[in-house]
């Protein structure tokens, strides 16, 4: 039903009513010119307007749009609004976004070529990628991330391992159990298994110890790593 329309209380002014009674001139006039005017005017209590009641059998609750009340209206705008339509590649249940695809298919296809899901790399091969290769007797030079100079590479389980041990792993086998892998290149960088050594940790020491102090210019006679 439709409201009836009010008009603005002023001799002479067919604007419509913008509050109190008033068009939205002739009240700015009054808050500017007649502050006490305003402030009692404010102070009186507007007319409570008639509230009607849900039109669906058996709901007591007032109505606020279309004859009904929130929860009503609500359940009846879900029930007839129409379904979207969803992705059309197979296995896909997300929104339609554009040319019969959601926006994850849709941005892969432009990107790609295709809507398959690329490939993961294998463990193996996203270490290699982080590996500057060279000749068979050089330095392999690790080019991820490293702590106090050794390759650190996470292999998705167990967290950081330490990249030479895995170079070595992968291409000569299982480590001696106890034993440290020492770097006959003095390139703490290195993964190339040609440089590493497999020694116990006192004979590791003493030959780091020997290495450091090479590096300084003394002389030292080579400790033989086995013993």
């Amino acid at each position: 039903m439709a409201r009836d329309i009010r008009y603005c209380e002023t001799d002479g002014c067919d604007e419509r009513v913008h509050a109190h009674g008033f068009c939205a001139t002739h009240w700015a006039r009054i808050r500017r010119h007649e502050p006490e005017r305003a402030a009692a005017l404010q102070a009186q209590p507007r007319p409570s307007q008639p509230q009607k009641p849900c039109t669906i059998d058996g709901c007591a609750k007032s109505a606020i749009a279309h004859g009904m009340c929130s929860w009503h209206y609500r359940k009846r705008h879900r029930e007839t609004a129409p379904s979207r339509k969803r992705c059309d590649i197979q296995g896909c249940d997300r929104t339609f976004y554009a040319l019969g695809m959601c926006q994850l298919h849709y941005r892969r296809l432009q990107q790609t070529g295709t809507t398959d899901a690329p490939r993961q790399p294998t463990t193996e091969e996203r270490f290699w990628q982080k590996v500057r290769m060279a000749g068979s007797d050089e330095c392999w030079e690790w080019q991820g991330a490293k702590l106090h100079g050794h390759g650190q590479f996470y292999n998705g389980v167990g967290g950081n391992k330490i990249a030479h041990r895995v170079a070595y792993e992968l291409l000569v086998g299982p480590i001696p159990a106890g034993a440290h892998l020492h770097h006959r290149c003095v390139n703490r960088s290195c993964v190339n298994p040609v440089h590493l050594e497999p020694i116990m940790p006192d004979a590791h020491q003493i030959l780091t110890m020997a290495q450091t102090l090479r590096s300084l210019g003394y002389t030292v006679t080579e400790p033989d790593s086995h013993k």
